[in-house]
């Protein structure tokens, strides 16, 4: 079954995920728990889809994580993505010392470069979340060549396959079945864990998000937002 080779897929990239990125993954968890101990913040930028849903007001989830949402383009082709990379960092309230996570499976918008390229320049410590395999192999849209993982202070490697899909099939022209999106999750859950890990170890506690399906989950949620716009995590 198709099903059975999928998850054959998966476990080997999982694997591969806890052997090669634990280790980076509990050094920038800690340097985002000094960060919000200090008063800073957590911030999310994903060129994708995924890790704009997933991260956020999640049962288990923290409440401390913020988005960073690019200025809207109003140029044309690659300059426009650069100017709107440009507005973003100086239009928000993120600030020197901040963590950003920045989510590219290839790394190679020119927006995407640009917007870390800038918040480096800001102070802003820069997190990449990349396939470093998958975007090594493919060229930049940036001006300057260089892809996410290679202006970023930090990298967080999702070891997805280069092209994404997962299995070839008889019959079809296609490789089927996409890596990126069960090996993002995991990678940013477990950066999540040792976050939470990391603060409780400073003494801080962070606001977390009960399910709003469970006996006063509402009203749950509605306190963790009070906690957390009160302390700041």
């Amino acid at each position: 079954m198709l099903a059975n080779e999928l998850l054959v897929v998966y476990r080997q990239l999982i694997d591969s995920i806890e052997q090669e990125q634990l280790q980076m993954i509990n050094r920038v968890a800690e340097l985002a728990a000094q960060s919000v101990a200090a008063g800073g913040s957590v911030y999310i930028h994903d060129r994708g889809h995924l890790l704009n849903y997933e991260l956020f007001h999640r049962s288990g989830g923290l409440a401390l994580l913020k988005h960073l949402n690019m200025s809207p383009v109003t140029g044309e082709g690659v300059q426009g993505e650069l100017d709107a990379a440009a507005a973003t960092i100086p239009a928000s309230p993120i600030r020197k010392g901040d963590i950003l996570i920045l989510g590219s499976v290839s790394g190679r918008a020119a927006s995407v470069v640009e917007l870390a390229r800038q918040a480096r320049d800001h102070g802003i410590v820069t997190v990449a979340l990349t396939a470093v395999d998958y975007t090594s192999q493919t060229p930049s849209l940036h001006p300057s060549g260089k892809r996410l993982f290679e202006v970023c202070e930090h990298v967080l490697d999702i070891m997805t396959l280069k092209g994404d899909a997962a299995l070839e099939a008889e019959g079809m022209e296609e490789k089927i079945l996409p890596t990126s999106g069960v090996t993002s999750a995991v990678v940013s859950w477990c950066f999540i864990a040792q976050l939470i890990e990391s603060l409780l170890a400073k003494g801080i506690a962070p606001s977390v998000y009960r399910s709003v399906s469970m006996p006063g989950g509402m009203e749950q949620i509605e306190a963790t937002n009070k906690r957390f716009q009160e302390l700041g995590y």
